[in-house]
């Protein structure tokens, strides 16, 4: 799972240029620092970084990390890459709760 020791191959770095990435980091304050990286302003970048965002349990880190976001792309005047985001990050949403309605033991199970 986590591979610090090993070293990366040209191959694997190259991998990397069509993903999102998010650093989360703690300052001497105590203050959270979050750092973004899209390589690419595209389809596929905002797709990944929006199911990245969905992983995020913390509900407040989640809706800070998504008005950092928002901030940035509204700066770097990328209205139509905001609106796909916040389109599928709200579809990611509303599949979990769908998910998280439906009983743990179904009344079936219980005969």
């Amino acid at each position: 799972m986590f591979n610090f020791l090993k070293k990366k191959t040209k191959k694997e770095k190259k991998d990397l240029s069509n993903k999102a990435i998010i650093y989360y980091s703690l300052a001497d304050d105590n203050e959270v620092k979050v750092n973004v990286e899209i390589p690419d302003y595209n389809s596929d970048s905002m797709v990944k970084l929006a199911s990245l965002i969905s992983t995020i349990h913390s509900d407040s880190c989640k809706i800070n990390t998504i008005e950092m976001i928002k901030e940035f792309l509204s700066k770097d005047k990328q209205e139509e890459m905001l609106v796909e985001f916040l389109l599928y990050i709200t579809s990611l949403e509303g599949q979990k709760k769908v998910e998280a309605e439906k009983p743990c033991i179904l009344p079936s199970d219980m005969l």
